[in-house]
């Protein structure tokens, strides 16, 4: 993702400087979904749904307005937070100002809102867009335990018992040595 930033950021005329601050925004972002236990598949999402809405511009401010050019209402910061929905008293955050001065505590809150399934809050990502700027997270591979003491002690138990019941035919009163070398399979199994 910090490529494709830095490759979008000068292509959008960005100085060095304002390269290197939305790169670091970038890394806060990644730090909070990492600290809020997003899966890899939801981090890439929510971090391409944040560099669609603003680009990791925490002072990004985009007024929504109807066909005849009347604002209805105004998202702001980095995660575009919605004042109509989301700003003001009894909402999501208290202020304009606390959304623009903490994008920490709004990319934490959308953290909990992607890891609940709303990621569709945002436009970005309800209308696929973010998909312009989705890098598919590296394929981790599973993690394979060794099986349990008592799962081995099951297994070979089974085993043994598999061997005498498909040897018991062979085991006959009469014949002493069949019975002298199965005992001692038996007992060398026994101790595998």
């Amino acid at each position: 993702m910090e490529k494709l930033l830095r490759d979008t950021c000068k292509k959008w005329g960005l100085s060095q400087a304002q390269i290197e601050e939305r790169v670091a925004t970038l890394h806060m972002c990644q730090q909070i979904c990492k600290d809020k236990k997003l899966t890899p598949f939801q981090t890439a999402e929510m971090l391409a749904t944040l560099m669609f809405e603003a680009g990791f511009n925490n002072d990004l401010t985009n007024k929504n307005k109807d066909k005849n050019g009347k604002v209805l209402s105004t998202d702001f910061g980095i995660a575009q937070i919605n004042d109509y929905w989301h700003i003001g008293n009894g909402k999501s955050f208290p202020s304009v100002e606390y959304v623009l001065a903490n994008p920490d505590k709004v990319v934490m809150w959308m953290a909990d809102m992607w890891k609940a399934g709303k990621g569709k809050l945002w436009v970005a990502y309800s209308g696929g867009y973010y998909k312009k700027y989705f890098v598919e997270p590296p394929e981790v591979p599973p993690i394979i335990l060794p099986p349990k003491p008592q799962d081995l002690e099951e297994k070979r138990k089974l085993i043994v018992e598999e061997i005498i019941k498909e040897n018991q035919p062979i085991i006959k009163p009469k014949n002493n040595i069949w019975q002298v070398l199965i005992t001692w399979v038996l007992n060398l199994l026994k101790k595998w």
